[in-house]
């Protein structure tokens, strides 16, 4: 896994969802200027809620299943290596939720 620091930039993204209606679909980081080896870091802030990672049909991971993953306030999670190629994840709506701030950290080749 290759070093974020080593980018020649990194950016932030900052995610405000202020009730279980705001969503994110399922998708990949898989922008043309992001490093391929160098992991997307999550910080969750604020209330909890479910990240989902789907393994990509025919990929490699098929077989592996949905993951579900309760993030809560203060929690961090690094998707690394081959996550972004074999996997999509959400955030998705649910009936009752607390505000929540996520801020994600990719670093790009220019």
């Amino acid at each position: 896994m290759g070093s974020p620091a080593a980018a020649s930039s990194l950016s932030m993204l900052l995610n405000f969802y202020a009730d279980g209606k705001d969503s994110i679909s399922p998708h990949a980081d898989n922008e043309p200027s992001l490093r391929a080896d160098a992991p997307v870091l999550v910080y969750s802030f604020g209330g909890p809620r479910d990240f989902v990672m789907t393994p990509f049909k025919g990929g490699a991971a098929e077989n592996s299943g949905t993951l579900s993953i309760a993030l809560r306030g203060g929690d961090f999670l690094a998707m690394g290596g081959a996550c972004q190629r074999e996997f999509q994840h959400a955030v998705p709506k649910r009936a009752h939720a607390a505000p929540r701030v996520s801020v994600t950290v990719r670093a790009h080749t220019h």
